[in-house]
């Protein structure tokens, strides 16, 4: 794992996102918001190649158990 201030804050954004049921997220959709929270406090964004890394990450080290759907 990363030992980083801004993977551990990821990982805190897009698990507050997914907790969330009754919305659906778009990657795209977890991209901007992870992007304004690291704005917010540290002035940078996150690219879709961190926050899919992020999610794989989260899926297969931590289990979580995270739908994927296409349309």
């Amino acid at each position: 794992m990363p030992e980083n201030k801004d993977f551990s804050f990821r990982l805190e954004i897009l698990d507050e996102c997914l907790r969330n049921r009754y919305r659906n997220w778009t990657l795209q959709d977890l991209i901007d918001k992870v992007s304004e929270r690291l704005v917010e406090r540290y002035n940078k964004t996150a690219s879709k190649r961190s926050i899919q890394s992020d999610l794989k990450y989260m899926v297969d080290e931590k289990q979580a158990p995270i739908e994927k759907k296409k349309n």
